[in-house]
């Protein structure tokens, strides 16, 4: 399997996985549902590029999460922070891909129309075939 679709694979399953952030949303897709009852968690976005180590070829991923939840924001900040703590938690070796870990690239809230808020998280893995 290419090291995107382990990756993604992996970080969806473990943000599904994880009990405090499940207790804080009803939904964590792909992208797929049209429109999952708030609170959800989504991975947006998924893209691939070539990169290497010195020694090695390997690939870069980046990755966008959402979350979208009503109210003052309050639940959201919580929800982030508990997908943080699920992406630090991530293992280093993902389906035969060893990697440095997830790098939080940036995180950004906005208030979006009908009361629903939202928040994004962008991730880059770097990684390379573990021998």
């Amino acid at each position: 399997m290419s090291m995107l679709a382990s990756a993604k694979a992996a970080l969806i399953a473990a943000l599904r996985g994880d009990a405090a952030l499940s207790a804080l949303v009803h939904h964590i897709d792909d992208g797929e549902a049209k429109a999952p009852p708030v609170p959800y968690g989504r991975v947006a976005e998924a893209s691939a590029a070539e990169w290497g180590a010195k020694d090695r070829p390997g690939h870069e991923v980046r990755f966008e999460l959402s979350f979208a939840d009503r109210g003052d924001g309050v639940r959201l900040d919580a929800i982030a922070a508990a997908a943080l703590a699920v992406i630090a938690a991530m293992p280093r070796v993902i389906d035969g891909w060893e990697t440095g870990g997830f790098a939080v690239l940036r995180t950004r809230q906005a208030r979006g129309r009908g009361g629903v808020n939202q928040v994004a998280i962008s991730l880059r893995l770097r990684g390379w075939r573990a021998n």
